[in-house]
């Protein structure tokens, strides 16, 4: 009776909804640092791009000092200041990068733990599973030796 029940039910994992709700953790986890990755991605973008600002500063301060042409002070003195407003701007940006990263890396450590906790379980049911399929495979191989058995106690009779 026990074996027929158990051929009819199959594997059904104790802690199906725990690994069920790690998984939902660790695609949060994801979720969260795949975000906080995009943060840093797009503040090192306006980074280049305030270099690249910057570089063009210069080359126009070049250009307003061409040979045999009067310098225009107002001109000179507006991308000085445009230059010291940018390094302003540049440092900002690069210490809120680095926030940024540290942050990323405090959301990747978490989706690391979430990812082992969640491969634990996994492992855990694989193991189960693994133990349900090899107690099955035991109680029928039983069952037919009770039936061999049985035909050939019923031959010698």
């Amino acid at each position: 009776m026990n074996s027929c029940r158990l051929k009819e039910v199959g594997f059904k994992f104790k802690l199906q909804k725990v690994l069920d709700v790690r998984k939902t953790y660790k695609d949060l986890a994801e979720r969260d640092f795949q975000a906080a990755a995009a943060d840093v991605a797009v503040a090192e973008r306006e980074l280049s791009e305030m270099f690249e600002q910057k570089s063009q500063a210069h080359r126009v301060r070049g250009n307003l000092m061409t040979p045999g042409e009067p310098i225009a002070p107002q001109g000179f003195q507006q991308v000085h200041l445009f230059l010291v407003g940018q390094d302003l701007k540049i440092e900002r940006c690069k210490d809120r990068i680095s926030k940024l990263q540290e942050v990323a890396e405090a959301k990747r450590v978490i989706l690391a733990e979430k990812a082992m906790d969640l491969k634990m379980l996994e492992k855990l049911k694989e193991k189960k599973t693994i133990e349900f399929q090899s107690e099955r495979e035991r109680i029928s191989q039983r069952e037919m030796d009770d039936l061999m058995i049985m035909r050939f106690r019923k031959r010698e009779s």
